[in-house]
């Protein structure tokens, strides 16, 4: 997908955008040369001319380009996992939790919610949401934080799911079923991705969405079998990422996975404000305080 830069952006966001294309590039069959109007139809437009950090869902059949504001002088918005987030956006990827099977995994509190924040979690149907056959990714660089754009910092959804609630949303990085998604919409081979985090393979099995570490002793990263119930998992540290191998598909007291490792350079959390238009809504909705 061809980039241009529009003269408003600057240096922080142009660096921002070329780390989330190296990743993406790097995890996928997508590429993201300069754009040259003699060559190419389709392309992004990256700016900074506007406030937020917003884009568009996919591209609309009679649009050449996609705009991707990244707002300036604004430390979150030029930042590479705003980037990231955006250019998944524009590439047709929607929130985690605008899945149509998202209340198995969240409850949204849309009383708690501010009223521009609603459209963020309009559910999409089938023939406009493809999951590809992917779990719901809690570990999501597409997923809002629980108190995004709430009312007086409270909740905006319940996790009913064994996951920690405060590290959802604070992805740094795509996680591997944002990758493995990202490749099933473009076709591309799925041997391949790395981890974006240490350019370390990983087999390419679904390992659990990225937790924050807890205080569960994993040997220093050889790896240790925890059992719950019927189940039992092996952690171990695959650069910064804890993977979890577990024979079985039980789900005691409906958790996926019960797995978590201390691994090496552990993720940052990191506070997003989004303003995003959906493909299918006419209207541009305010930019998430």
């Amino acid at each position: 997908m061809p980039i241009h830069f529009h003269s408003s952006v600057g240096r922080r966001a142009r660096k921002a955008v070329q780390t989330a294309i190296n990743i993406l590039a790097d995890a996928t069959c997508i590429s993201f040369p300069k754009y040259d109007p003699n060559l190419h139809k389709n392309y992004m437009t990256i700016k900074s001319s506007e406030n937020g950090c917003w884009t568009f869902v996919g591209f609309k059949d009679t649009q050449e380009h996609n705009q991707i504001n990244l707002a300036s002088g604004v430390a979150l918005c030029e930042s590479s996992p705003a980037a990231i987030h955006e250019i998944m956006h524009s590439l047709g990827v929607y929130h985690e939790q605008n899945r149509y099977d998202r209340d198995e995994y969240i409850e949204v509190l849309f009383d708690n919610l501010m009223p521009n924040v609603v459209s963020q979690y309009q559910k999409q149907s089938k023939a406009t949401l493809e999951t590809y056959g992917e779990p719901y990714d809690y570990g999501s660089i597409m997923h809002y934080q629980v108190r995004a754009g709430t009312k007086n910092g409270l909740p905006g959804f319940r996790v009913l799911r064994q996951y920690d609630e405060n590290a959802i949303g604070n992805a740094r990085f795509p996680s591997l079923i944002d990758l493995r998604k990202l490749n099933k919409l473009y076709g591309c081979s799925q041997t391949d991705i790395g981890d974006v985090r240490s350019g370390e393979d990983i087999p390419n099995t679904p390992p659990p969405p990225p937790i924050r570490p807890t205080s569960y002793d994993d040997n220093n990263g050889e790896g240790n079998t925890r059992c719950n119930d019927e189940c039992c998992c092996t952690c171990k540290c695959k650069g910064h990422i804890c993977q979890c191998n577990c024979p079985c598909s039980c789900y005691p007291r409906g958790s996926k996975n019960t797995c978590d490792c201390t691994c090496p350079e552990k993720f940052i959390p990191t506070l997003f404000n989004y303003r995003v238009v959906a493909q299918n809504q006419e209207e541009e909705e305010e930019e998430i305080n």
